[in-house]
């Protein structure tokens, strides 16, 4: 849901929280172009991602793919993503990274929006969540976001709301934003 949109998607994603520790610990399928095309799956203990083929595709068929999805990471990262990292103070520049190290970025990219916009979907559901953007910070109403529930809020906190932006109002796609601007 970034507003440049990649050719690659995953979708099944399957998240095993507590089998998670130096990375995620999961599995999906990728499509391209909206064609499923590899499944991939990381058994969440820091290595890289692992790419197989898909029902009836034969090995030449999952190398040619596998080898478009590598390009297409690595330009797509490198034209809509700043690649560098900050560690201790210091600007690490990522950009001359292996394409393959790209395509696991992009992956992991994918899958930390998936598991953002699932957590920020419960939240949604359930409470007011409002963004402090002077702050950039989130707090919580625990109340139900009815509109009764939502405009009784905006009235009794309405001197102290200058910089409170109201997820439950906005689209998915710029509460995202948000949420991921909060949560990094």
């Amino acid at each position: 849901m970034s507003e440049v949109q990649s050719r690659i998607t995953l979708k099944s994603i399957k998240h095993t929280v507590w089998a998670s520790r130096g990375t995620h610990c999961f599995q999906a399928v990728i499509y391209l172009d909206g064609k499923r095309v590899l499944n991939v799956d990381n058994d969440g203990r820091g290595a890289c991602h692992r790419y197989g083929g898909v029902k009836d595709q034969t090995p030449e068929e999952k190398s040619r793919v596998l080898d478009e999805c590598t390009q297409h990471a690595s330009e797509f990262l490198k034209e809509n993503r700043d690649l560098t990292m900050e560690v201790d103070g210091e600007t690490i520049d990522m950009s001359d990274m292996p394409d393959s190290e790209l395509l696991d970025w992009l992956i992991t990219d994918l899958v930390n929006e998936h598991l953002c916009l699932k957590e920020m979907r419960k939240s949604l559901k359930k409470e007011i969540v409002i963004f402090d953007s002077k702050k950039n910070i989130f707090f919580y109403f625990e109340q139900k976001p009815t509109p009764e529930a939502m405009s009784a809020c905006k009235r009794g906190y309405s001197d102290e709301d200058k910089y409170w932006v109201y997820l439950n109002d906005l689209s998915e796609q710029e509460a995202l934003k948000l949420w991921r601007k909060s949560s990094a």
